[in-house]
């Protein structure tokens, strides 16, 4: 994560898992962007780039700390 300042953040992600019992792995790459108006709002968009083309996808996200 680096933060441009205390509103603006870049992330990035890699992760990776092998399924022994489906003898199938996978590799997942994140690139995301979050923005802080507040402390306790997030609003963040990601994109997820997955080994297995058919499963990569767009998430837009919005939370509340309480």
């Amino acid at each position: 994560m680096y933060n441009f300042n205390q509103k603006h953040a870049i992330v990035t992600r890699y992760e990776y898992f092998k399924d022994r019992e489906l003898d199938t792995s996978n590799h997942i790459g994140v690139l995301g962007y979050s923005y802080r108006p507040m402390y306790s709002i997030s609003i963040k968009a990601e994109y997820q780039i997955n080994s297995n083309s058919d499963l990569s996808k767009s998430i837009i996200s919005f939370s509340v700390l309480f």
